[in-house]
């Protein structure tokens, strides 16, 4: 990628002056790099124009910081998406704020008790903070628990407490405008864009426009919605951001053209985070002509003009209708005693397949808490235990987690079993991987012994599960197990598996891995595993489990920790948890 260098304008989000500002040779935008906000790209005409609203910028600042501090690349701001973006940062907790800097502030440190430079004037992005003063808040209140403490006037320090912390806290990611959705889509002001050149709107986009509206699709055209006054280029950016899908018109004409291929450029960032967006239409132009201009483009199934303007309007619109939306329509159309057939067959949409929301086909839990739920299941693959009853035999162990987590266990809205040890998570899936090793979501668990434990109430039944460590997977260098040992009991690596082959995380988090010496797109196709080096221990138990106790968290994992050495029992474990109090009431939608 070419870029043209000039002098810099100040940096459009805070005013600073830039490290770099450079736009790119063959696109109106640019890329920046400021010491505040760190490296962002931006389009030409928000650029140029600066209009971005006084009360959005920090918050914006506070994502492109954040996304620079993890690697990622930023989405391209531009008019349609700063709203929604910096929204999403400013709806950030004060709690969450705090834990955020915390987690940045680990990953600036070098090692264990490195001193961190930290400056609020410079870094309040990094705790989601509009200036220094609020920031300088978030970082006395890490003081006054103990996670951090002041190393000099320039640097912070982590102390045990905080990298304990650290390390349970899930990593906060900066939001994404793109949230792949189905209720986000329908949230779009229109329901295509229609990406073209000019040359083809009288034998295409007008014939198009008209057949679609007629089926009732809101459809965004230049000429439309466009009034005197109005900038081209922010319009564009308004389309394509508040359109659901890009219906793109792929012809000669298409291909000579700058405007539609900087369209062209939006919507293939959107396909990017949000899954198939992009509707190609060939104009006049083969197989060969599309391969000549993009690959990917010639990759997507596709309709051609020589069908005719009424049968791509249907292509258009059974792509564009959610599967609710299809079902709705058939349970209309036919008599009452026949829905229930049409509501439980599935739409053809093979040829633009539209995402559709995790929410769907997921069945609804009939008990009204989680620990009854737990009780049940419980009783199910434990029954007649009373007390602790324990399972040294992996294959045993197995079979009785098997029963356990017999499907379903995730419901519409609900994940009612929990495991607890650092970072305590909900258990979306089980798996047995050998006669001695499971999966449990991505943790790879070579089983040791197995304890059921119903020593108290049914809300207070869990399950203790030890695991044996694990060979290495060869990529990383493991000498850092002791630190990890000394840091939280246990030593663990983080890879994925590529068609059966590992490749690391940094590869997995990229989406691309050096195979045989070769960069080679994993497609979503990559499968993240966490693999134990050592002995570990964790506890399995209901969502709304008394265990389920901020104040707990670290005595439990001490506890666990305790164990793993020999000095603590699983009989004190459950003593320690008979005594905490009941939840009564408990948000259940996590």
């Amino acid at each position: 990628m070419s870029v043209s260098k000039g002098k810099p304008s100040p940096c459009p989000l805070c005013d600073a002056e830039p490290i770099s500002a450079a736009r790119q040779a063959d696109k109106d935008i640019y890329e920046v790099e400021c010491r505040r906000c760190g490296k962002f790209s931006i389009s030409g005409a928000l650029y140029s124009s600066r209009d971005i609203p006084i009360s959005l910028r920090p918050w914006l600042s506070a994502y492109t910081r954040q996304n620079h501090e993890h690697g990622k690349p930023t989405e391209l701001l531009v008019s349609s998406n700063i709203q929604t973006l910096g929204q999403a940062m400013q709806n950030i907790s004060p709690k969450d704020r705090a834990t955020g800097l915390l987690q940045m502030l680990i990953r600036r440190t070098n090692h264990v008790g490195s001193p961190v430079e930290f400056s609020p004037e410079w870094d309040y992005p990094l705790a989601t903070a509009q200036n220094p003063q609020e920031a300088m808040f978030h970082v006395e209140e890490l003081k006054r628990k103990r996670l951090i403490k002041f190393h000099d006037m320039t640097h912070l320090l982590v102390t045990h407490d905080g990298w304990a912390v650290g390390d349970q806290a899930y990593l906060l990611r900066p939001p994404s405008s793109l949230a792949d959705t189905n209720a986000q889509r329908e949230e779009k002001r229109w329901d295509v864009f229609i990406c073209h050149a000019s040359e083809d709107k009288s034998a295409v986009v007008d014939p198009l426009e008209k057949e679609l509206q007629k089926h009732g699709l809101r459809v965004w055209l230049d000429r439309s919605v466009l009034t005197i006054g109005d900038s081209l280029r922010r319009k564009i950016d308004e389309g394509l951001g508040s359109s659901r899908f890009g219906v793109v018109v792929l012809s000669q004409a298409f291909f000579t053209k700058s405007w539609p291929q900087r369209e062209l450029d939006g919507l293939v960032q959107r396909e990017i985070s949000e899954g198939k967006v992009i509707l190609p239409i060939w104009h006049n132009v083969s197989h060969a002509d599309i391969l000549k201009y993009s690959s990917p483009l010639a990759d997507k199934v596709a309709v051609s003009t020589q069908h005719g303007i009424p049968t791509l309007a249907q292509e258009i619109i059974q792509a564009v209708q959610s599967p609710a939306d299809i079902v709705k329509k058939a349970i209309i159309q036919v008599p009452i005693e026949l829905t229930s057939t049409i509501a439980s067959s599935k739409p053809d949409l093979n040829r633009i397949p539209i995402h559709p929301s995790k929410q769907d086909g997921l069945p609804v839990m009939k008990h009204e808490t989680s620990t009854q739920f737990f009780s049940e299941r419980f009783a199910k693959a434990f029954p007649g235990v009373r007390g602790i009853q324990w399972f040294h035999d992996p294959i045993k162990a197995i079979e009785r987690l098997a029963l356990f987590f017999t499907k379903p266990i995730v419901f519409g809205g609900h994940h009612p079993i929990w495991w607890w040890r650092s970072g305590n998570m909900y258990i979306q899936n089980f798996s047995i991987l050998s006669n001695d090793t499971i999966l449990l979501d991505h943790q790879e668990l070579i089983i040791d012994e197995l304890a059921a434990v119903n020593a108290g109430s049914y809300y207070q039944e869990f399950l203790y599960i030890k695991a044996k460590p694990a060979q290495p997977s060869g990529l990383y260098d493991i000498s850092s197990v002791p630190d990890q040992i000394a840091l939280r009991g246990y030593a663990k690596e983080e890879f994925s598996l590529f068609h059966g082959r590992p490749v690391t995380r940094a590869e997995y988090d990229d989406g691309a891995a050096v195979i045989d010496g070769r960069v080679v797109r994993l497609n979503g196709e990559a499968q993240l595993r966490e693999r134990f080096l050592t002995p570990y221990n964790f506890i399995i138990a209901a969502h709304e489990s008394p265990i389920n106790n901020d104040r707990f968290d670290e005595p439990c994992n001490e506890m666990l920790n305790r164990i793993l050495r020999g000095e603590a029992t699983i009989e004190e474990l459950s003593t320690a948890i008979l005594k905490l109090p009941r939840r009564e009431h408990y948000n259940r939608r996590q």
